[in-house]
């Protein structure tokens, strides 16, 4: 039997901490096609820089590779890797397990790893929405000329 691809798929859902910013799906509607879609929450919005701040946070506190790798559920070889920035990086399941241990190791250094994201991205969206503003005006007179 086919399925449909408008069909509503559940999505896992995280354990139940009292800190997780895994966010279960959420739904939208498109074209009469109601669509499901994980949303990562704040793991989403966390870069790959700050991802092996805090895996070196974990280290330099004295965790082994082992240990943390234990407490995300993956294998050391994956916690060694995501201490190469060119490597890989933990994905955003992984980042929310790998908060949760971050968050009771340090609360106050994993703050601020997450401060400083917030503060990039302010500072990236700023540019950007500056940079956007000088090019509408270019843009609508290369739609004039189209006319």
């Amino acid at each position: 039997m086919a399925t449909s691809p408008c069909r509503d798929t559940p999505v896992s859902q995280s354990k139940n901490h009292e800190f997780s910013p895994y966010k279960p799906s959420s739904s939208k509607t498109t074209g009469g096609c109601r669509m499901s879609y994980r949303f990562d929450g704040l793991a989403e919005f966390i870069s790959r820089q700050a991802r092996v701040k805090l895996v070196e946070m974990l280290r330099n506190a004295g965790l082994s590779a082992e240990q943390i790798a234990e407490a995300v559920g993956v294998t050391a070889r994956s916690v060694q890797r995501w201490l190469s920035p060119e490597d890989t990086h933990p994905r955003n399941s992984n980042l929310d397990r790998l908060l949760e241990l971050a968050l009771t190791v340090d609360r106050a250094k994993t703050i601020e790893v997450l401060r400083r994201e917030v503060e990039l991205f302010s500072t990236l969206f700023n540019t950007f929405e500056a940079n956007s503003l000088r090019v509408e005006p270019n843009r609508a007179e290369a739609k004039a000329d189209v006319s």
